[in-house]
């Protein structure tokens, strides 16, 4: 956008010179949203993981074989919860309930004409009612694998949401304090719309973006495959000319 590549009225409001006008530059940022979480006070230490501090992982099958994972609920091995929710003295684990196709989409602009000023990252979270209603059957999840027998001998007690939370208006008030990102952004270059399939920008030449947000998509999974799948490729379509 700097350097004149970007949606034209946006690129002139701050007296940048349009190079080439394209309105999808910033635009459908997608990101998976993630509840900050489903959290447990523990009976004794928890030992650390060798894991990311995630030693299970569970990508929840749908009712269509044929669908990809709505929710992922990852367990972690440490206290993790958001300053909005509040503290969670060790020891402690957590179920985090993870959203893999979300709805909602944010957008990337320009503060200013000056490259030293942040850019505005508005992620959008929540702005689709489905995500909401999504995230309450993930944390309904959660909240299901937590009460388990199988947990029984690690759980002292659900410190969050807590047992006041009955409802699913009790649990919608817990994730709009408690979703953060999964820090996985894509889609504000995205193919097709920003770049051609060989990720060359349109109606600029010899110049390629070769980064996550080229997906045309976000991936039902965690993005790092994807976006080194992409580099590969790139690379190969640059040495192939």
């Amino acid at each position: 956008m700097l350097s004149g590549i970007g949606p034209a009225d946006q690129l002139r409001s701050f007296g940048i010179p349009v190079v080439v006008d394209l309105p999808d530059v910033g635009g459908h940022l997608e990101d998976h949203p993630l509840v900050a979480g489903v959290a447990y006070a523990a009976r004794r230490e928890v030992p650390r993981s060798h894991y990311n501090h995630a030693d299970a992982v569970l990508y929840v099958p749908g009712t269509d074989p044929d669908d990809s994972p709505e929710h992922l609920v990852m367990c972690l091995s440490l206290p993790f919860v958001l300053p909005s929710v509040g503290p969670l003295p060790p020891p402690a684990y957590v179920l985090v309930s993870c959203l893999m196709r979300p709805r909602s989409r944010g957008s990337v602009k320009l503060a200013s004409d000056n490259p030293r000023a942040p850019a505005l990252i508005d992620p959008n979270y929540l702005s689709e009612p489905a995500d909401i209603d999504l995230l309450v059957e993930g944390v309904s999840l959660a909240r299901e694998i937590g009460a388990r027998a199988a947990f029984a001998d690690w759980r002292a007690r659900e410190v969050y949401p807590g047992p006041e939370a009955k409802t699913a208006g009790d649990i919608r008030k817990f994730i709009r304090g408690a979703t953060d990102s999964f820090h996985h952004p894509v889609g504000t270059c995205r193919i097709g719309a920003v770049v051609d399939e060989a990720l060359r920008v349109k109606g600029v030449a010899g110049l390629r973006v070769i980064d996550a947000s080229v997906f045309p998509g976000i991936p039902q999974a965690m993005t790092n495959a994807a976006a080194i799948a992409v580099a590969e490729k790139a690379s190969d379509l640059v040495l192939a000319g």
